[in-house]
């Protein structure tokens, strides 16, 4: 146990530290899908950092032809 500063706090054994500041933080999870243009991708405004993002996979379909093989990439509503 550390307390230094007012801020108490536990050290384990692989070295990490785990304090108390007294001060309460959200996090949030959320999923998005690839698109054609660049996304950034923030918490909502009720939360204060992502602890982690989803991206969804590409859509696709392969279809055997003469030649090899054609991919044909699914695209959404908007046309992304």
């Amino acid at each position: 146990m550390i307390n230094t500063l007012n801020i108490k706090g536990v050290i384990s054994t692989t070295g990490n530290l785990k304090a108390n500041f007294g001060v309460s933080v959200s996090s949030q999870s959320k999923t998005v899908s690839p698109s054609t243009i660049s996304q950034t991708i923030t918490p909502d405004s009720n939360y204060d950092y992502l602890k982690q993002v989803i991206v969804n996979a590409i859509s696709y379909e392969e279809t055997p032809n003469d030649y090899g093989t054609t991919i044909t990439i699914a695209g959404d509503s908007n046309g992304n």
